[in-house]
Formats: C-alpha cells, sequence, structure tokens
C-alpha cells in the first residue's frame, strides 16, 4: 500500500469498485475476473480472487470484494455504493408515500402535510400530462406580467418593476436578496444581495466565442416576447455589453470559483451603502427587491465592485437592457411549465407521473419528511444515535487534550466548540397545518409556482428583525441521505434517510455501529476543527483569527504531511490529488480514530474497522472514476478505506499485518490528525 501498490491488488478497481468501461452492464476487471451478474454464482475465478484477498494485501477488497463481484451497472448508471443504496430505498419510500397520499380519498385538514402533497400533486400532474388545459390561462398569465415589464420608461418605472416583480411573483432579475445570518454574529438576519445572471461571466469576459453564444440564446428568448429577429439579435448584443461592463468590474476570484463563500461575505453599514451608491438611495436599493420594511443598519454583499457597478449602470441610458434581462428571466424560469407561446423546453422521456413525483418531491421536503420519519425513524434510533454523539464528543474531548501540538489557549477553543456543538438527529418538530399556506395553490402550476415564490420571499422579509433560530433540517432535509457540519451554526445534520439499516440498526452490535454511522458521525465532527470550521467559534460567529496562529502553523504542517500522503495514491494510473481531498481525508482518519478509541477491545474495534470498510463498498464506472479523481473532495472508495485503516496500529494488531506486506505503512508515515 504504501502507493498501496494499487496495480494488481487494486484490481477490483478498488476505487470502491471494480472499474467498468463506459455504462455496459458488466466487463472484466483489471484482474481478468468477471464482474458477476446479480444473483448469479461468482464463478471459481472469481472465488480463487477473492481468497486470495487479505487484510495485509488490499483490506478494502477483502471485506468487499464479494459484494462487490455481484454488483451490476445498469444502463447510464455509473455508480453502486452503499449510501448510493440507501438513496435509492429511500427514494422509493418517498415515491410510495407520494403515491399513496395522491390516491387517498380521505379529506385531509387545510393546510397539512398531507393536504398540500395530495392537492399539488394533482394540480402537477394535470399540468404535465395536459398541458393545454392551462393554455389560455397560463399565457394571459404571462402577458401580464411582460406588459409590465413593457410598460417600463424611466429609472422609477424599472425599480417599481423590479420590486413587483420581487413581491407579487418572487421573480428576480440579475441582483436578488434573502434573509441569512449575519456571518459575523449569528444571532441576527441580514439581507444578503447577490447575482443571477443567468451567463457564466468568467466565460463571457474572457471569451468573445461565448459572448456569441450567450448573445445567441438571450436572442432566442426576445423572439419568443414578439420581437424581429433583428431588433432581437441587437438587444441581445446590448444585454451581453452590460454584461461586460459588468464582468469586469466582478472579483475575478469569484468568477473563477476560487474563493470560499466566507470570503465573499461582506458587511456593510446603511452609512457606507449611501456613500458608494451613486443612482440608487438605500432605501431605493432594498426597495427594488421587493423589501418593504423598517431599513436596517447593515447589508451582506458578495462582491461589491460587481454591487457598485450595477448601481452605476441603473440610469435611464440602461432602461431597455434591464427590460431585456426581466424578459430574458422571465422566460427561462419554470421554463418547462411555460404556455406553448413562450418556451421551447419539453420534457420528452419523462413520463408526467415520474415528473410529477420529482417536483413534489423538490418542493416539498418538509412536508414529506414529517410523513417520512413517523414511518421509518424511531424514538430507539435517536436514543442510540445521540448517544453515539454524545460518546464521539466526549472522545474528541480526549482527543483535543492530549494532542501535544495544540496550544492551552487553542485547546480551550476547540473544546468550546464542543460544548456549544448542537446535533440535529433524524427530523425536526413536526410542520404545524398552516392554512394559509393552502391558498397559496392556484388554478395552475404555473402560477402556484410564482405564489409560493412571493410568499416565501416575502416572508423571510417580515421576520428579518425576529430572533434567529435556528433548525439544521432547513439546510438538509431528513429525506436526504447525508450528515453534514455547518460552521456558521457549529451544528451537526445527521438525517432519517442516513439512519438505515445499511449503516445502522440500533439492536446491533454498539462497535458496529460505530465503524459505519459512527465512523460519519465522527468524521462531521472532525470538519468542526478542519482549515474552514475552525475559523467559526463557538457560537458559528466567522472569527478567523481567534484560533491562535502558532497553532494554525503547526496544523498546516499537519496538513502537509497528510497530502503527502495520499499524493502517493494512484488509481488508474493517475495520482489522487492530496490537496483537493485534503479536509475529507483528515476528516476520515479523525472519524476513525474516535471509533477505535471508543469501540474498546480487540474484537470490538476489529468489528469497526470491517463495518467502516464496508460502508464505502462501491461499483464505478473507469470513466466516472477518472471525473471524480480531478473533480471530488473526497478520495475514491478505496482509498477512503485503505489509507486511513492503515494509519492506525490497532489495524496491524489486529490482523498481523507486517512489513513488506502491501498494507503496511511505516510507523513514521501514518497520519494522524490528533
Amino acid at each position: 500500500m504504501k502507493r498501496i501498490r494499487m496495480k494488481g491488488i487494486v484490481s477490483l478497481l478498488l476505487i470502491g469498485c471494480i472499474l467498468l468501461s463506459g455504462c455496459s452492464k458488466s466487463r472484466t476487471p483489471e484482474t481478468g475476473v468477471p464482474a458477476a451478474k446479480s444473483g448469479e454464482e461468482i464463478t471459481s475465478d472469481g472465488e480463487n480472487y477473492i481468497a486470495s484477498l487479505t487484510p495485509a494485501n488490499d483490506f478494502y477488497g477483502y471485506i468487499n470484494a464479494k459484494d462487490i463481484m455481484q454488483m451490476e451497472l445498469g444502463v447510464n448508471q455509473e455508480r453502486i455504493s452503499t449510501l448510493g443504496l440507501i438513496g435509492e430505498e429511500t427514494d422509493e419510500q418517498v415515491e410510495a408515500i407520494i403515491k399513496e397520499i395522491a390516491d387517498s380519498k380521505e379529506k385531509f385538514p387545510k393546510g397539512s402535510n398531507e393536504q398540500m402533497i395530495h392537492d399539488m400533486y394533482w394540480l402537477t400532474y394535470k399540468a404535465l400530462s395536459d398541458k393545454q388545459s392551462n393554455e389560455v390561462s397560463d399565457t394571459a398569465f404571462v402577458e401580464e406580467i411582460i406588459d409590465k415589464i413593457n410598460a417600463v420608461e424611466d429609472k422609477e418605472d424599472l425599480l417599481n418593476l423590479w420590486h413587483d416583480l420581487a413581491k407579487e411573483y418572487g421573480l428576480s432579475t440579475f441582483l436578488f436578496a434573502n434573509v441569512d445570518s449575519n456571518l459575523y454574529d449569528t444571532s441576527e438576519k441580514v439581507i444578503s444581495f447577490d447575482f443571477y445572471p443567468l451567463a457564466d461571466m468568467a466565460e463571457i469576459k474572457d471569451s468573445d466565442i461565448k459572448g456569441v453564444s450567450y448573445r445567441d440564446n438571450f436572442e432566442s428568448y426576445l423572439k419568443l416576447c414578439d420581437i424581429t429577429s433583428d431588433e432581437a439579435k441587437d438587444r441581445a448584443t446590448d444585454v451581453i455589453y452590460l454584461y461586460y461592463d459588468l464582468a469586469g468590474c466582478a472579483d475575478p476570484l469569484i468568477l473563477s470559483g476560487d474563493k470560499k463563500y466566507y470570503e465573499m461575505y461582506h458587511l456593510y453599514s446603511k452609512e457606507e451603502c449611501e456613500k458608494n451608491l451613486k443612482n440608487l438611495s438605500y432605501e431605493q436599493l432594498l426597495y427594488s427587491v421587493g423589501y418593504d420594511g423598517k431599513l436596517p443598519d447593515k447589508i451582506a454583499i458578495s462582491d461589491p465592485g460587481l454591487f457598485w457597478e450595477i448601481d452605476r449602470l441603473v440610469d435611464d441610458d440602461h432602461i431597455q437592457e434591464w427590460k431585456d434581462i426581466a424578459l430574458i428571466h422571465l422566460l427561462n424560469g419554470n421554463s418547462y411549465l411555460l404556455p406553448g407561446k413562450y418556451t421551447f423546453t419539453g420534457l420528452e422521456g419523462i413520463s408526467p407521473e415520474k415528473r410529477t413525483i420529482r417536483i413534489i418531491s423538490q418542493y416539498f421536503q418538509t412536508e414529506i419528511s414529517d410523513i417520512y420519519a413517523e414511518k421509518y425513524f424511531t424514538e430507539k434510533d435517536k436514543e442510540v444515535i445521540t448517544k453515539m454523539c454524545n460518546d464521539m464528543v466526549e472522545e474528541y474531548r480526549v482527543l483535543i487534550k492530549d494532542a501535544d501540538w495544540l496550544s492551552e489557549e487553542g485547546k480551550k477553543y476547540l473544546t468550546d466548540k464542543l460544548d456549544n456543538m448542537t446535533f440535529f438527529i433524524g427530523c425536526g418538530e413536526k410542520r404545524e397545518d398552516r392554512p394559509e399556506e393552502a391558498d397559496l395553490i392556484r388554478d395552475t402550476l404555473l402560477q402556484t409556482m410564482y405564489s409560493v415564490s412571493a410568499y416565501q420571499t416575502n416572508k423571510s422579509f417580515d421576520e428579518l428583525f425576529q430572533k434567529n433560530v435556528y433548525n439544521g433540517f432547513d439546510d438538509m432535509s431528513p429525506i436526504t441521505v447525508n450528515a453534514c457540519y455547518l460552521p456558521s451554526e457549529n451544528s451537526i445534520v445527521i438525517t432519517a434517510a442516513i439512519i438505515n439499516k445499511r449503516v445502522f440498526d440500533p439492536d446491533a452490535d454498539y462497535a458496529w455501529n460505530l465503524g459505519a454511522i459512527g465512523s460519519i458521525i465522527g468524521h462531521e465532527i472532525s470538519h468542526a476543527f478542519d482549515s474552514n470550521g475552525v475559523l467559526f467559534d463557538a457560537h458559528g460567529n466567522y472569527s478567523p483569527d481567534a484560533m491562535p496562529k502558532a497553532d494554525m502553523e503547526a496544523f498546516k504542517q499537519k496538513q502537509e504531511t497528510a497530502i503527502e500522503y495520499y499524493n502517493t495514491f494512484t488509481v488508474l494510473g493517475s495520482h489522487v490529488d492530496g490537496k483537493l481531498t485534503l479536509a475529507e481525508n483528515f476528516a476520515d482518519i479523525s472519524g476513525v480514530q474516535c471509533v477505535l478509541s471508543i469501540a474498546g477491545d480487540k474484537d470490538s474495534r476489529k468489528i469497526a474497522l470491517e463495518s467502516y470498510a464496508h460502508t464505502w463498498c462501491a461499483l464505478i464506472s473507469d470513466t466516472a472514476a477518472k471525473t471524480l479523481l480531478e473533480t471530488d473532495v473526497h478520495a475514491p472508495s478505496n482509498v477512503r478505506v485503505n489509507a486511513v485503516v492503515a494509519c492506525f496500529d490497532d489495524f496491524y494488531e489486529i490482523y498481523g499485518v507486517k512489513e513488506g506486506d502491501p498494507m503496511y505503512i511505516e510507523p513514521e508515515k501514518r497520519v494522524r490528525r490528533w
């Protein structure tokens, strides 16, 4: 393993899988051992190969080879994994919940989860299966908005238009705003301004060809509004020129995607805004995004240079460009629901029923989550997971205390984060019936979409000055198969969907649960102390200088060691990118370190290591694997197992791995986070 000698032993290409070419249904792996189809017996050659795998030459393969050999990628499927299988199961469960409610003849209470899902299902199904039934009504609806846009003659009209689009339809055009926690003081909320230009401004800035491509796309939208081809082309060209101006003032690191989200957070006081604004007043600025309330004393802006340039260009000389941008946004959003006159988007290949279920699953996650959790998430699940979280926190407390590279001040800072860490487990409080939300359902799906969007926009603005009460499930739905650490809230979300028998069983051996779901929880806790998480204090406030500089330097040295270690692993002839995967690699190592410390005796630690390895069992096509090596912040599945377990003395003790074995790593090269 040292480089894990990933040729041969990698055979199952332990990228978490036998690597297959393209999306073919089965293909001979690198070793020459055929992958068995589902339900088939493994051939004698396959049995011999599996028998040759040991913890000493390939721990990942030793644990997972038999399961991988039974897997089969379907047509157009590039990956099968333990968590992916949980996702498929969850999707089926959610679909069954939606269908059961949709087919029910029961009279549900107005504004209840069931009533909202039931009525929206049939409204959506009708819209997708018989689009002509709403053609007249929706055409009149869209034309009413277009008439409002076309009626704009000057700056005052433009500001009124933007205000009305946001307030009445929840529609933003280029500049939009939402209410978020103040990154520097999460006890309060602020209005945050961002941009949605419907074009990649970095591409426009760097490539005339891309600019022409976007121009042609915009021209197509404008022609749908009964604008002649020549005029539409000229007007689309003017829009692109305006985009050129804006791109030239934008932060190039934001355009390139090289800035973290907290580096794009800039608070400006009311006085500072008034000093920088040239064409708009502070009140007009907030009014333009649909806000009518008491003026806040500050706002947040993601890219100040771009923001001030927008202000400069909101003048009578650029009215037509802003009107055309509004038209383009209108026809681009919800395009598949627009009446025929205003769309060239189809839904070929997707049945109305499947599309309906997708839409309901996406837009009604809160309502579905309540029902899902009641059906699949038990009090015993919560009790065992809660105990595990508490055990993990206590073990991290020990790890921090014993970290000789940390100062006492640094230890206190990290321990304070542990003391204030919040866990959101399974699902939140059940949603109360809200009759007023039932009234948002209008005659057609298109009109309902705008009704709901406007309601959400206005509701968030109305709550601007209310106490900031955080719910982790607002960031990650309980029906999402995942867990995450949220640095700006110092909280961890463990969804009901991931608390699944493949990685958790409340009646199973505790060590088995520790190795599976426990390692995931430990992984997420570790993110509180990685290079991003450590910049946020115990209350989630962005405090980049709170950690002692000497401790940050010591951590950087550990990071360099980890980067070098992971750079030695290769998959398909390409090296793992240790820098790209750094935070996730450290989180994997930390999670397993924590698990092994809690598990107890040798037998329990063995169980934990093996359940950890099986959690990352996966089959992936070689094309997908190569792409992920360049883009995924997680290491390939086999590396997530082999590179991690080889860092711990327990692994060598339990399995008798010794120097000269492919899995052996010299003690001085074994990476630890703590």
